[in-house]
């Protein structure tokens, strides 16, 4: 075992964070990813992980090691890393996508730098030339405002960039940058992602599937997957795709969140990619969902929930705009007001929680 891990402070061989050999005065955070990374280099076989709980209450799965060994050889095969490449985890370690960052960088004997979520901006890192580097878009976000940590992104060659959707201005302002971005879809069922889109790319968003993962879409556009690190071998999830290619797709939303509405049918994240540059328009702060309720007439009709305070004024300026863009029956028939989204463990909004606060 030749790899080793780095904190803020210390730096450790993988032999030492096998005998558990780490600092005492390590965050809370830190020392329970060392010790996942004990139990991972002492041999352990089974693994308890927790679904990010976005569309219901998170469960614990458990998953074999061999299926989070594939998953790191897929990703590095698709990514084409070289031997030993040096990795940033700055992901919450408790879900999924920041547990495989740790399992990748053990995988492949990697140089392993982890630092909590909360301390990534505007703490010191200890490099800023990663080969594989795994953020939320919030924190590539924040990444572009600070000038030091831009550094970051003009030299790391590859970004795993999950937890949300991006959005388009987002993917505007990566296109100057030299490294690959990637958005990743996948879940907990399928241990971390199963296919990755360029974001630097133009047009819709189009997912490539990892080597080994075969893919299908049933009569409603429900995507089946079939893939070596899927908890069951083959299974149909909710999320409608359009297929583009034998392993191509694009994303349009949960099954879960369609809206119909008339009998019309809206799809609530790609409503929400709709309303997203002219929200950003004129409120840029401001964070905003879409989610339906019941109406006697339509069936059910389109909310949109916003977080925090606004201008009344900006408001109006910015539903006026809208509503000379969107379809009449994608256009919100209610604009509703939460102080704070309800989120998931893992840093999501989660829509279901935030719509049952406001009783719909």
């Amino acid at each position: 075992m030749t790899g080793k891990i780095k904190t803020l402070g210390n730096t450790y061989s993988f032999e030492e964070i096998k005998r558990g050999d780490w600092d005492t005065e390590e965050s809370a955070y830190l020392k329970e990813a060392l010790s996942f990374c004990q139990d991972w280099l002492s041999g352990q076989n089974l693994f308890e992980l927790h679904t990010s709980g976005s569309t219901g209450a998170p469960k614990p799965i458990q998953v074999e090691r061999d299926k989070m060994e594939k998953s790191a050889q897929m990703t590095g095969e698709f990514l084409k890393l070289e031997n030993q490449p040096k990795l940033l985890c700055c992901l919450n370690t408790a879900m999924i996508a920041g547990k495989m960052m740790l399992v990748r960088g053990m995988v492949w004997e990697s140089e392993l730098h982890i630092v909590s979520p909360s301390s990534l901006f505007p703490a010191r890192l200890p490099h800023t030339d990663y080969d594989l580097v795994a953020m939320v878009p919030m924190q590539v976000e924040k990444a572009l405002r600070f000038k030091e940590r831009g550094r970051v992104l003009g030299n790391t060659k590859n970004f795993l960039i999950g937890g949300a959707p991006s959005s388009e201005r987002l993917r505007e302002e990566l296109r100057s940058w030299s490294g690959n971005f990637f958005q990743t879809f996948g879940m907990t069922e399928t241990v971390s992602h199963i296919a990755l889109a360029d974001l630097k790319s133009k047009g819709p968003l189009i997912y490539k599937t990892l080597p080994g993962v075969d893919i299908d879409a049933d009569a409603s556009g429900r995507l089946y997957v079939k893939s070596p690190t899927g908890i069951q071998s083959g299974f149909l999830t909710n999320d409608i795709v359009e297929l583009t290619g034998k392993n191509e797709f694009i994303w349009k939303g949960r099954f879960d969140f369609v809206i119909n509405s008339g009998g019309y049918k809206i799809f609530v994240e790609e409503l929400e990619r709709e309303i997203e540059p002219v929200w950003q328009q004129y409120l840029p702060v401001n964070r905003f969902i879409i989610t339906k309720a019941s109406d006697e007439l339509l069936g059910e009709k389109v909310i949109l929930i916003f977080e925090g305070k606004l201008s009344t004024q900006d408001l109006s300026k910015c539903m006026a705009a809208l509503k000379s863009k969107l379809h009449p029956y994608k256009y919100p028939k209610e604009v509703l007001q939460v102080d704070e989204f309800c989120t998931t463990p893992s840093g999501k909004i989660n829509r279901v929680k935030t719509t049952e606060k406001l009783k719909l």
